[in-house]
């Protein structure tokens, strides 16, 4: 009877040592399969400003901070992947090399950003351990840490406050990635300083109260937390080798086109654009539409006038180098693109002329004394406006007079040329590039306001460009 009794324990042991193993191995399986989930996850905003009353509404302020978060990555993705189209499209088209290795596409970010980890996993596999057999657990402790580890993006916020009686306000937000906690970005913002002539008064005072004044730190806070989310989205683990310049350069750009829609906050936005594109200047690979998208954008940012002299110096001799190494890799392209390769010599001796840089200043005069410079009739308007930007910064120089009767002309086309929303027209009477023609600019739109609109960016047939041109200048004189 014993001997039964122990066969029948030693089968029944055995039984529930199997059904033990299973059952811990189904537990690992669904956390690899939850593993490989992407998540984006906000936490709660914590307050560290010293107001209590504030601790009510902390709840209200994170949810809003998701969906602005949420909104902002929609827009920023789309952006990203227009301009991934833009530059990346092209290469295809200008002899790419074969077998080189192409960015991965942009993995679209979860609908909802999610309000914290899911910690059911964790508990599962605590579970599995305790009914694990003593001599297993530490291979099953081995394995859950491997298959458990989570992936995504985690994003947490901070709201503070510094000064005595003029406080500001300010909330930063941290992104970091929940496997290790390894942090990827930081940012603050503040309030902006009181206004001079009112020191006295806390920035934001007079704007509501202290919850107003912080949802209003959301807008460019959500907007920097969805580009460091979409960028670090689409490589994981980070991108490498080519990937990296590319990736840096994306970062730029979106940087760079934040700038205008957050004034108070531009510092902060082309502190990151600068940062980033230069970054991409020893990365990227020699690849013409990267190259002069990253030329393009350095040249903006040097001619911003809120750069210091040294800054402004640096950015502009580095998009020069950019501008060289586009217009090298545009002359290698097969087939060959004759109007992108103008366009590019055009835009390159304008950043020369803009600079003030001796060197490079005496290297567009020269070029342009040298090289014969044709506008075809059926040039867009786009390339007739940097033309007549050439012209107008050359014409300063005093080195040839023909040089700004060539620039109005180039700018009447232009404008007639400009389709809706006719954004030359917009551009024109404040271009730092066109001042030697702003007393004219009025007198160009309203000669030509009577043209037919262009749909297509082209002159319209019979526009008499130099009468318009000769008749400005007679009247303005």
């Amino acid at each position: 009877m014993l001997h039964v009794l122990d066969v029948t324990s030693t089968a029944l042991v055995r039984l529930l040592t199997i059904a033990a193993v299973l059952a811990v191995l189904g537990v690992l399986a669904a956390a690899w399969h939850a593993g490989r989930r992407w998540r984006l996850v906000v936490t709660e905003l914590t307050n560290s400003t010293g107001q209590p009353g504030l601790n009510a509404v902390t709840p209200g302020l994170t949810q809003l901070a998701r969906q602005r978060v949420d909104r902002e990555i929609r827009i920023v993705s789309d952006r990203r992947e227009q301009l991934y189209g833009a530059l990346t499209g092209a290469d295809s088209a200008v002899g790419h090399v074969p077998g080189s290795r192409r960015p991965a596409t942009r993995r679209t970010p979860p609908a909802q950003v999610e309000q914290r980890l899911d910690d059911s996993l964790a508990q599962l596999l605590t579970a599995a351990r305790d009914v694990t057999p003593r001599q297993a657990q530490p291979a099953v402790q081995l394995l859950a840490m491997l298959v458990s580890r989570p992936r995504g993006l985690l994003v947490a916020g901070t709201m503070q406050q510094r000064g005595g009686a003029a406080a500001r306000l300010g909330v930063t937000f941290d992104v970091l990635r929940p496997d290790g906690n390894q942090s990827v970005a930081s940012q603050t913002f503040w309030e902006p300083p009181p206004a001079a002539g009112n020191p006295q008064a806390g920035a934001g005072t007079d704007e509501g109260s202290a919850q107003e004044r912080l949802i209003s730190l959301f807008s460019p806070a959500t907007r920097w937390v969805a580009i460091q989310l979409v960028i670090n989205t689409v490589f994981p683990h980070g991108a490498q080798g080519r990937e990296k310049g590319l990736d840096r350069l994306l970062s730029g750009l979106l940087f760079k086109q934040s700038i205008g829609a957050y004034p108070q906050y531009a510092t902060t936005f082309r502190h990151r654009a600068v940062e980033d594109l230069l970054d991409a200047a020893n990365r990227v690979a020699e690849s013409p539409r990267p190259l002069a998208a990253l030329a393009d954008s350095l040249d903006g940012l040097a001619a911003d006038s809120v750069q210091a002299v040294d800054e402004k110096t640096q950015l502009y001799e580095n998009a020069h180098l950019q501008y060289a190494r586009a217009v090298a890799a545009m002359e290698r392209m097969l087939p060959a693109d004759p109007a992108l390769l103008q366009r590019y010599r055009v835009r390159q001796t304008i950043s020369w002329l803009a600079s003030g840089l001796p060197s490079p200043r005496h290297l567009a005069l020269q070029w342009l004394a040298t090289d014969s410079l044709e506008s075809p009739a059926a040039a867009p308007a786009a390339h007739l406006y940097d033309m007549a930007c050439l012209y107008a910064l050359a014409a300063e120089t005093g080195e040839n007079p023909e040089w700004r009767t060539r620039a109005a002309c180039l700018l009447v086309r232009a404008l007639a040329a400009d389709p809706p929303p006719r954004r030359l027209w917009n551009n024109a009477p404040n271009d730092p590039q066109l001042r030697s023609l702003h007393e004219y600019v009025a007198a160009f739109k309203a000669a030509v306001s009577s043209e037919p609109v262009s749909s297509d960016g082209h002159v319209p047939p019979g526009l008499d460009v130099d009468g318009i041109v000769q008749r400005a200048f007679c009247t303005a004189h």
